[in-house]
């Protein structure tokens, strides 16, 4: 296993982002179905985290794993 497998560090993305990760998570959402997280967020008007999620697959994908926290 490379170092880069064994390490799982949170996903720094801006914190109006975060808020809507949170809240769509807050409703029940299972965060691993990307399209239903999109849905969801489009539908509580986070603009900003549509765009991030849709634009960051990857990133998306691990932080779904390793978890996400606010920054710039």
């Amino acid at each position: 296993m490379s170092a880069e497998e064994g390490s799982c560090g949170p996903v720094v993305v801006p914190p109006a982002v975060l808020e809507g990760l949170e809240t769509v998570k807050r409703s029940g959402a299972h965060m691993v179905e990307r399209a239903h997280v999109l849905v969801l967020a489009k539908r509580m008007d986070y603009r900003q985290t549509v765009r991030w999620v849709e634009e960051n697959p990857e990133d998306y994908a691990r932080g779904t794993l390793c978890g996400f926290e606010a920054g710039e």
